[in-house]
């Protein structure tokens, strides 16, 4: 069974996206062996753009050691990522099947460190507008899930 996993910075705080993340876990899980990591989100101290990057590079240093052991393509999903339609996006996860999977990393509120975004091999864009990245959880599992449909002919897709 193919594996993809998510490891995502911060802990979902809004019962709306537990619901959703959870449905679609449950969904996810008899078509692909899905592990959810999360890593605990840094507040910075003040608003200024210094210490805005030293919350990026901590998270980010923190990313980079949860991928430390882990072999499998790395996808980062970032603003400046491509764009990939359901199709394009169900076809990836097939052809990791060759890996054994697909590790997808979703950064906090601030984005993901220029060491993150150089480690994966994949940068994705959910959408040109701005998702929080929580919301950015539940947009990627649901497209597992549709990937799934379209990989094991579901209705799901249309």
């Amino acid at each position: 069974m193919l594996k993809v996993e998510i490891i995502a910075i911060g802990k979902l705080s809004q019962p709306f996206i537990r619901d959703g993340v959870g449905e679609y876990s449950k969904r996810v899980r008899p078509y692909y062996d899905l592990v959810i990591t999360e890593l605990s989100e840094y507040k910075p101290a003040g608003n200024s753009a210094a210490d805005c990057l030293k919350v990026i590079e901590a998270e980010g240093a923190r990313i980079q050691k949860a991928l430390d052991s882990r072999k499998n393509p790395v996808t980062a999903l970032t603003p400046e990522g491509s764009a990939m339609s359901s199709e394009e996006f169900a076809y990836s996860l097939t052809s990791s099947s060759d890996t054994g999977g697909r590790i997808f990393i979703i950064g906090g509120s601030l984005g993901l460190s220029d060491g993150v975004k150089k480690r994966a091999g994949t940068l994705l864009s959910l959408s040109a507008m701005t998702l929080p990245h929580q919301l950015a959880r539940l947009v990627l599992l649901e497209q597992v899930y549709r990937a799934a449909a379209i990989n094991f002919s579901l209705p799901y897709h249309k």
